[in-house]
């Protein structure tokens, strides 16, 4: 079950990446801000779709709405922010590059979010993150040294 777990989690990564990738296209043709508002609405509409297909029908119950603490729905405008700065980024950056730098800033988040949730921080993971990073520095640099030499 850990396989298919880890197999969806890489399909998933790999579509956000995608996402990115056209959604800056996008973004280049009408603005980043209107690309960012036409993702969202049809990302609102595919949900809206499948969770008819799903459940057969659409119910909200109000009231357990009013229960949920008004911090969590802050996830959908970080997802704005996140468009928005994957549509400036990709155009300016080799997607290698925002990829990995977007992972960097997960990996980070992650790292500060199991440390207040008392999840201990092992060595092999801050290993496995300055592989990550000197992985990326070396490839700058050595892109740069190709682009010194063309």
């Amino acid at each position: 079950m850990v396989f298919l777990w880890g197999l969806l989690a890489c399909i998933a990564g790999g579509m956000v990446t995608m996402s990115g990738i056209l959604n800056a296209q996008l973004g280049k043709r009408i603005g980043i801000y209107r690309a960012a508002l036409v993702n969202n609405f049809l990302g609102s509409i595919t949900a809206f779709i499948i969770l008819l297909m799903i459940y057969k029908g659409f119910s909200v119950n109000i009231h357990s709405l009013k229960e949920i603490p008004l911090w969590v729905y802050t996830g959908g405008l970080i997802t704005v922010v996140v468009v928005v700065g994957s549509n400036f980024l990709i155009p300016k950056i080799p997607v290698i590059y925002t990829t990995i730098l977007v992972f960097t800033g997960q990996f980070l988040t992650a790292l500060v979010i199991d440390w207040f949730n008392k999840v201990p921080i092992t060595f092999g993971k801050i290993v496995g993150f300055v592989f990550i990073s000197g992985g990326l520095l070396y490839n700058i640099y050595f892109d740069k040294q190709n682009k010194k030499h063309q």
